[in-house]
């Protein structure tokens, strides 16, 4: 694993980040919201990916790494969906909060404390 300091780091912007800040960036961004406050949706601005060097070794990746499930892919889907597909602040500030919260999961999955 190659990124398991920015993971964490992630963690903390996802359950730190406020309505207010979402709110501000989403009357500006629209759509692009996440992406500006954390980097998500892009291999090219995600924290996670942009540490690796390599896009496309997702092995070498937290969430990859001794499953070979991608950040979007398999149990992740549905925390990576909610954040791609939030439709208001709300309810991206939300799917941020069950992201960090799946994170730590994965993070207690590969027997490493936060």
């Amino acid at each position: 694993m190659k990124n398991l300091a920015e993971f964490k780091q992630l963690i903390e912007r996802y359950e730190t980040i406020t309505l207010e800040e979402i709110t501000e960036t989403w009357a500006k961004e629209k759509g692009e919201t996440a992406n500006k406050l954390t980097g998500f949706g892009s291999i090219c601005t995600c924290s996670l990916c942009d540490i690796r060097k390599n896009f496309f070794l997702c092995d070498d990746c937290v969430w990859g790494y001794d499953t070979g499930i991608k950040c979007s892919g398999g149990v992740n889907a549905l925390t990576y969906g909610a954040i791609y597909f939030a439709k208001s602040p709300e309810k991206l500030l939300q799917a941020f909060r069950m992201r960090a919260k799946r994170m730590r999961e994965r993070l207690a999955e590969l027997g490493i404390d936060y």
